[in-house]
């Protein structure tokens, strides 16, 4: 689903709605954040605005790349809006966005590359397996 470019008012609902998330205690800066929008928020951002989720089932937490890329079970799932493991993504313990992975400043890996995520679920390092 994509939220309406023009005509149409966006609420919070609509939002949370996007994301597959309840729609109570809705936040603006929380679902901007979600986004990837910079502050200060507007809910005039999400015009056109479709949310993605892709999920990685990954190893870890390692001390280096290497470790990491070499660990199985790959037991943890996280969830990002793009296909891949770019330098300054950000991952979610969810499919809605809502809770940031804690990745306790440590690599981890799909097998085919590795990241380093902070406790932010921000990805601070890449490295390929």
């Amino acid at each position: 689903m994509t939220l309406p470019s023009t005509g149409t008012a966006i609420g919070l609902g609509d939002l949370a709605d996007e994301f597959g998330i309840a729609q109570s205690n809705i936040s603006l800066r929380g679902r901007s954040d979600a986004a990837g929008f910079e502050t200060p928020d507007a809910i005039s951002e999400f015009a056109g605005f479709t949310h993605n989720s892709f999920s990685f089932s990954v190893g870890g937490p390692d001390i280096t790349s290497t470790d990491a890329c070499i660990v199985t079970p790959r037991d943890v799932t996280i969830y990002g809006n793009n296909s891949t493991f770019d330098l300054n993504t950000r991952f979610w313990d969810d499919d809605g966005f809502t809770t940031p992975f804690e990745g306790l400043d440590s690599w981890w890996s799909n097998g085919v590359d590795a990241v380093q995520i902070d406790n932010s679920g921000n990805v601070t390092d890449t490295d390929s397996c």
